[in-house]
């Protein structure tokens, strides 16, 4: 097992801190730590997360969990907080959670920044950070991957974060659920390929097509309009119906008339002789 440790470091180079934008820093940064472990499975407490090893000359100290975790989560914690500052952020990160980071940087000036530290993982020795400085010596203490976050890079990420896509398409599935009395009226849509529900807003003018969608059990729908999609979460938010069609349902004796509607299909073989030879095929021996 070994210890997950972030190194934070604010105003570099500063003798003092005004206390009004030291707290929200660090309290930004406590829930930050907590939300992210939350987001990765690692299993956190208000107590989770403490300082240690503070140092002089501005604040720089060490957040700490207590609870011991393993080399792949600390590998996965690192990658997972450094792809907040890309357009890729980890998928399992939450939207709230990298709000939240981007929230840190909101009482520094333009031309400060926080800085963190990830620790490589490696397996836990026992000691500090300060006790293996003493020890071998701060030139052989692993190098930190280090993350600054500043004011307009706290702005991209907000600005990344709150962008949503609107544009004209088209959805395929069921009727999950309708609610009349809602302003505005909407309906949650059953969306085919991914099983997921869309909340579907609709007007005046849909609302005979909705109802008449509603006639059949289970009928399968077009839906169109704009779409409004989460790039964070990488899911359709909503759409703005348009337009209701009903999928037709194809009946028993056009089935029945898919067979020998393309003569050239069999390659000159009636239906039956063409599905014969297709299971006398399957029955021999490779």
């Amino acid at each position: 097992m070994a210890n997950l440790r972030v190194q934070i470091e604010i105003s570099k180079g500063a003798e003092k801190i005004p206390l009004n934008k030291l707290a929200p820093v660090v309290t930004d940064v406590q829930l930050f730590l907590f939300m992210l472990s939350e987001d990765l499975g690692l299993g956190v407490t208000v107590e989770s997360w403490a300082g240690t090893d503070f140092g002089s000359s501005s604040l720089i100290f060490t957040a700490e969990k207590s609870e011991p975790v393993t080399i792949q989560q600390i590998e996965e914690f690192n990658n997972a907080f450094a792809s907040i500052s890309t357009e890729h952020p980890a998928p399992k990160l939450r939207r709230a959670t990298i709000v939240q980071y981007a929230k840190i940087a909101a009482p520094i000036d333009v031309q400060e920044a926080v800085s963190f530290g990830l620790f490589p993982a490696v397996e836990d020795v026992g000691f500090g950070i300060d006790e293996i400085a003493e020890l071998h010596g701060a030139e052989l203490l692993p190098a930190l991957r280090w993350i600054q976050l500043t004011k307009s890079k706290a702005a991209e990420i907000q600005a990344e974060v709150q962008a949503n896509v609107r544009a004209y398409g088209a959805l395929q599935g069921i009727v999950h659920s309708v609610f009349l009395g809602s302003r505005p009226p909407f309906f949650n849509l059953r969306e085919k390929s991914t099983g997921a529900l869309v909340k579907c807003i609709y007007g005046p003018t849909v609302y005979p097509e909705l109802a008449a969608a509603l006639q059949r059990m289970n009928a399968i729908i077009h839906v169109f309009g704009y779409t409004s999609t989460d790039l964070v979460d990488r899911k359709i938010e909503d759409m703005e119906v348009s337009k209701i069609v009903l999928a037709p349902v194809l009946r028993e004796s056009e089935f029945e008339g898919l067979f020998g509607s393309d003569r050239q299909f069999t390659g000159g073989l009636t239906t039956q002789e063409f599905i014969n030879n297709v299971r006398d095929r399957g029955h021999q021996s490779p």
